[in-house]
């Protein structure tokens, strides 16, 4: 890809799917609809690189979900990047307009608005020793109890340019039950 030039990605996939009451979003692995309505989701992207070290890019989603094909899926993101190979930044917001069917209802819909984000920011020392802190967030409109935020605070050592040794803590709140859920994770990478 040449220094400032645009780029795009179009497609078209069977995309995701639900059970027949059109709410369990998150559990869309199966492949059900595509047996009942062979209907295809779309979407695609758009960015352009800005200078050596940063881009930006925009990109959509679009689908039925529920195995009838009546419940519609929208999503819209942005996101961008600097990274000069001492700092980065990261960061993508992303929202979704999501149909389903109203509480007690087999034919009434509603629109859920829902949304997401992260930020994330890191410094190389030494091209060794990086320090990484990240936020994310998000919020589910008609769940609110899964609304969650996290910080996480992490520290990289990079062994060589394609294997690094990772230990972060997650701290995380929601919206539903106030349980102790934050995480320290340990991970050791290589790339190939």
């Amino acid at each position: 890809m040449s220094e400032n030039q645009p780029y795009y990605a179009a497609y078209v996939v069977n995309g995701l799917q639900s059970d027949s009451s059109g709410i369990g979003i998150r559990d869309m692995r199966g492949n059900n609809r595509d047996k009942k309505d062979r209907n295809k989701a779309f979407g695609g992207s758009l960015g352009t690189e800005i200078g050596k070290s940063a881009s930006i890019a925009v990109n959509y989603y679009r689908g039925a979900y529920s195995e009838d094909g009546n419940l519609g899926l929208d999503i819209y993101g942005v996101s961008g990047h600097f990274d000069n190979c001492a700092l980065s930044f990261y960061g993508a917001l992303h929202l979704a307009q999501q149909e389903a069917f109203m509480a007690g209802s087999t034919t009434d819909t509603e629109t859920l608005s829902k949304n997401g984000f992260y930020l994330q920011g890191a410094y190389k020392f030494a091209n060794k020793l990086e320090p990484v802190i990240r936020y994310d967030q998000i919020t589910l409109d008609g769940a609110a109890e899964n609304n969650r935020q996290r910080i996480s605070l992490g520290l990289n050592y990079h062994l060589f340019s394609n294997a690094v040794l990772k230990a972060h803590y997650d701290i995380i709140s929601d919206d539903g039950a106030d349980i102790d859920d934050n995480v320290l994770s340990f991970q050791f990478a290589v790339g190939f």
